[in-house]
């Protein structure tokens, strides 16, 4: 009778082992992004600015995000404070454009996507077109590829 248990019980393990692998082998490893799935973050972020709602810009910020704007001294950090300069700066209907970008992709749930934008900005009937250097840092939430720190820096023409 113990040989029967000691059988019995070292079938259960065995077939919750195979169950385990066979599990395993049946989830796919994480895939790293490729580029153009990181750099459609930026068109998205574009896009969320041409809609005019600060709401919808930080929606693409996780909720502890850093944002480093060109146009002020303030760090911001958390959605209030990034709904507060995307309020501001909406005001200003950019229109933003990628001059140039380099995306980097160390690991299957971060990216780096940097480099210079044009931002033309609608003023007092002016429409002064400012340039900016910008590194915007991504991190995967569950399905979804949220900014968690934002600079930009405006480019300074030399005389």
């Amino acid at each position: 009778m113990s040989n029967t248990i000691t059988r019995a019980g070292v079938a259960v393990v065995l077939a919750a082992a195979l169950s385990a692998c066979a599990a395993a082998a049946q989830s796919p490893a994480p895939q790293v992004p490729d580029q153009k799935i990181v750099g459609d973050l930026l068109v998205a972020w574009k896009n969320a600015l041409a809609s005019g709602s600060a709401e919808k810009v930080a929606d693409l910020y996780a909720p502890d995000a850093v944002l480093l704007p060109f146009n002020t001294n303030d760090i911001r950090t958390g959605r209030p404070d990034v709904v507060d300069y995307y309020e501001r700066f909406l005001l200003n209907y950019p229109v933003a454009s990628v001059e140039q970008q380099r995306v980097d992709i160390p690991d299957t749930h971060t990216a780096t996507d940097t480099g210079v934008l044009s931002f033309v900005l609608h003023q007092e009937g002016k429409e002064p077109v400012v340039r900016a250097r910008y590194t915007v840092m991504y991190a995967k939430a569950g399905d979804k590829w949220l900014i968690i720190n934002h600079h930009l820096s405006q480019l300074v023409t030399s005389q």
